[in-house]
């Protein structure tokens, strides 16, 4: 092993740290932040680096931009914390399989946290995106994108929707990559657009399951949902 010689850190990456460890040690969500000019004078660096600084936090959905108001600390937690990674996510080999089996850990884990804060509400509109997604798969047999990208959405927000019934903002956080992001990226490359004719009931299945608290019924129809996922990428 060679030792390097140890880099010291540009400016933006130290006016980078001390933004976030003020707001992780002082702030709450819904605090605003100081104006850029004084955190320039504070930090006694360069406004064009703090506005820098600033928009890495921007980026990652901790702050976000009021009109009259400033800067305002939105979420503690990333919104996105892959963003910047998309890009060389998207030409990754391996990311398809790689993405496939989070999603499925994670749903899975997402299951019994689920059945503890499932609603009446949610399974109502839960429910209700099932019936949308029925519907939406008989059309795109004969019509055209449209109906088969908003067939995507609406897939997309089912399962958002049954993440988020963890009430993990952990979890959260991850749902642009595993679900918005597979989806969009990767499904329709991989032929999916037209995946397995009964996954549109099992919708209907994993719902039920919430509904009774059926939790091996629920891992069950999770892991079977998924597992087509695994098929493709085993057939190649």
């Amino acid at each position: 092993m060679v030792l390097q010689p140890v880099k010291c850190k540009n400016t933006v990456d130290i006016a980078i740290e001390t933004i976030g460890n003020f707001i992780a040690e002082t702030m709450h969500v819904g605090d605003t932040l100081p104006s850029e000019r004084e955190l320039a004078e504070q930090l006694q660096i360069s406004r064009n680096i703090t506005r820098e600084a600033l928009q890495h936090f921007r980026t990652l959905g901790i702050i976000e931009s009021k009109p009259k108001t400033g800067a305002v600390v939105a979420r503690l937690i990333p919104h996105d914390a892959y963003a910047g990674y998309k890009p060389f996510l998207a030409i990754s080999p391996h990311t398809f399989q790689d993405l496939a089996h989070l999603r499925l850990t994670l749903e899975l884990g997402c299951a019994e946290r689920a059945i503890k804060h499932v609603t009446t509400q949610d399974i109502k509109e839960l429910t209700r995106l099932c019936e949308k997604i029925c519907t939406l798969s008989t059309k795109t047999a004969t019509t055209a994108d449209k109906n088969k990208k908003l067939l995507r959405e609406t897939d997309i927000e089912f399962h958002t929707k049954i993440m988020k019934l963890s009430h993990n903002a952990l979890i959260d956080s991850m749902i642009p990559l595993v679900i918005e992001f597979f989806e969009n990226e990767f499904l329709e490359k991989h032929s999916f657009i037209n995946r397995r004719e009964s996954g549109y009931q099992e919708h209907f299945d994993i719902v039920e399951a919430l509904e009774k608290k059926d939790l091996p019924k629920l891992t069950e129809l999770i892991r079977s949902h998924l597992q087509s996922y695994f098929n493709k990428e085993n057939s190649k």
